[in-house]
């Protein structure tokens, strides 16, 4: 679980990469991840990498605050992987 402050309208490019596996992200305001909400935005391939597998997408923070993001391994293995969060 990563965290980020964003503002509300901010765009960000969020990348998952990993050359052992195939990642994905998903991201949400920290807020709606305990009150069961379930607007998640999700990344998945297409991003990439070996076998096209990296996880690249944008964000853009529907509202301003602490966000999270989580990344994860479809093969439900460890592994190695790089995160950035970039301005978009």
């Amino acid at each position: 679980l990563y965290e980020v402050e964003l503002k509300e309208g901010e765009t960000v490019e969020i990348a998952a990469r990993s050359s052992l596996g195939d990642v994905a992200w998903d991201a949400l305001p920290a807020e709606e991840a305990t009150d069961g909400t379930d607007d998640v935005v999700t990344a998945d391939d297409g991003g990439g990498g070996l076998f096209d597998l990296d996880a690249v997408d944008t964000y853009t923070a529907a509202t301003g605050g602490l966000h999270y993001v989580w990344v994860y391994d479809y093969d439900d293995t460890a592994v190695a992987y790089e995160l950035t969060i970039t301005e978009a």
